[in-house]
């Protein structure tokens, strides 16, 4: 793609209504799936215990551990999901860095 023929890329200033539509979109994804999928981890590990004679003191380190590395994946999808939505007035891209030289400011962000 030619220097003339690429697109240009306008952006619009972030401001705080639309970072925090964009921390409300991946939020609810993530407390969402999160919650339905640690319910179901710690009544299968808490099963596990108690059927392997494990008190609960003694599962709750291994519950904890679980349940943070679970949440990473779940965090890393309800972003990517943020990232494809659309937000009214304006969506999320991503631009290559070697590209980002060839976007401009909208008129309202010039000093």
């Amino acid at each position: 793609m030619s220097e003339a023929s690429s697109p240009i890329a306008y952006f619009l200033e972030p401001t705080f209504k639309r970072a925090a539509r964009i921390w409300w979109a991946f939020f609810w994804r993530a407390f969402v799936f999160g919650v339905i999928l640690l319910v179901l981890i710690v009544a299968l590990l808490t099963t596990i215990g108690s059927i392997a004679g494990i008190s609960h003191a003694n599962m709750r380190p291994l519950v904890m551990i679980v349940c943070f590395v679970v949440n990473i994946p779940i965090s890393i999808f309800a972003v990517q999901i943020a990232l494809g939505a659309s937000y009214g007035e304006f969506t999320v891209r991503l631009l290559p860095a070697e590209e980002s030289h060839r976007t401009r400011m909208a008129p309202d962000l010039i000093p």
